[in-house]
């Protein structure tokens, strides 16, 4: 008596968009075709998405389950790397995802999720480019926020900062050689590791008493931005403004870029403190999903002034600005 062969698994990795919608045709006609389960899935960025975006894609995968057999299922993260992880996983035969179109030479891959899932899986991937003619406009995707520089993006990294990164780790000439390389970054080298980085150590020291601490910071306008409860580094800051921080990026101990600033603090108020900490809500906010954990600007009135203090009970906050005065950089590589 023969052995049953397993029921063929597809992936069709879905956004939920129109462009998407074509993708699905495609997964359901090569399910029939093959006989095969198929796996709807659709990523998020944080879990407040979750509960909303269920109620859609179960919506999907019942119109898509009166054809075929189809299972829905979400993750969290980044797309492509969730769409590879899932398909690894769950032992997928093929990946279905759709292209969207919008990025002009080449729509259906440069730069897309779709390329970036086609580059990295084990698995046979179909890319199904959409089909503008007669379509109505494409409406604005979904924002999100890249990490680097804090602009809005449909990808963790935009394609700026990943060009950038790219520059920084990868330029001709910090290419390998016998021993490595060590030297000194330029001006731009070293303000792409300061946009790259969110912690810096800060150095400050009044009264002969130095005070060296770890911050979290958004570098904007060629400046640090900072949000601080009132303590020691605040006190020592407004009594001495000259600082230095410390930015780095490490990969291993023979692979390192160190940038070193000198700059002078400044306590911001009024229009100024709301500016600045939008700065750096807009820095923080895709490092922190959970809205729970995201600084919330709030103002009182200080000694006659509009200031920034913290929500409720404890130590107020402050923002604060350091303007840059001097800076350098180093790096190694091997």
């Amino acid at each position: 008596m023969g052995t049953s062969l397993p029921t063929p698994r597809i992936l069709l990795a879905t956004d939920l968009s129109e462009p998407a919608l074509k993708a699905a045709e495609v997964a359901v006609a090569e399910a029939r075709r093959r006989g095969a389960r198929l796996h709807v899935l659709h990523v998020v960025r944080s879990r407040a998405q979750v509960a909303a975006a269920s109620v859609e894609l179960d919506a999907l995968a019942a119109r898509l389950g009166a054809e075929v057999p189809a299972a829905p299922a979400i993750a969290v993260g980044s797309p492509a790397a969730e769409i590879v992880r899932y398909a690894e996983h769950e032992d997928m035969d093929l990946i279905v995802v759709g292209g969207h179109g919008r990025t002009g030479v080449t729509p259906a891959l440069l730069g897309s999720v779709a390329e970036r899932v086609a580059r990295t899986s084990t698995r046979p991937v179909l890319v199904v480019p959409y089909d503008r003619r007669g379509a109505a406009k494409l409406p604005p995707p979904a924002l999100d926020r890249c990490i680097v520089c804090g602009m809005a993006s449909e990808d963790l990294v935009c394609e700026p900062c990943r060009a950038n990164i790219r520059m920084v780790n990868g330029a001709a000439q910090w290419a390998a050689r016998p021993g490595g390389y060590t030297g000194e970054l330029d001006r731009g080298q070293c303000e792409q590791i300061l946009r790259m980085e969110i912690l810096a150590r800060l150095g400050c020291c009044a009264g002969g008493r130095p005070h060296v601490v770890p911050i979290a910071y958004a570098y904007d306008d060629g400046a640090f931005y900072l949000r601080s409860a009132e303590g020691t580094k605040v006190r020592l800051m407004r009594e001495s403004p000259s600082v230095c921080l410390q930015v780095d990026h490490i990969l291993d101990l023979a692979n390192w870029r160190s940038v070193i600033v000198w700059g002078t603090f400044r306590e911001l108020r009024d229009a100024e403190a709301s500016d600045g900490m939008q700065r750096i809500m807009r820095r923080l906010f895709a490092w922190a999903g959970d809205a729970d954990r995201r600084p919330a600007p709030s103002f009182s009135e200080i000694d006659g002034a509009i200031g920034h203090r913290a929500v409720g009970p404890g130590r107020g906050a402050v923002v604060g600005r350091i303007d840059v005065t001097e800076m350098t950089g180093r790096y190694q590589q091997r």
